[in-house]
C-alpha cells in the first residue's frame, strides 16, 4: 500500500445510535485495517447514508 497512490475508497454507513463509534464499515475492511496498520492518518470513504440516490 503507498500512501502516495491512490486507494480506492472504502464504504461506510452512519450507526443508528452511536455510542463509541459514528460509522460502520460496510465495505473495505481490509484496506480500512491495513491502513490503520500501516499508520495512514486518513484514507478514502464513501458514505452510504442510505437514501438510495
Amino acid at each position: 500500500m503507498d500512501p502516495n497512490g491512490s486507494l480506492p475508497p472504502i464504504v461506510v454507513a452512519p450507526i443508528e445510535h452511536p455510542s463509541t463509534y459514528k460509522y460502520r464499515v460496510m465495505n473495505g475492511f481490509h484496506r480500512f485495517y491495513a491502513s490503520a496498520q500501516r499508520g495512514y492518518p486518513e484514507i478514502p470513504i464513501l458514505l452510504n447514508d442510505g437514501s438510495g440516490s
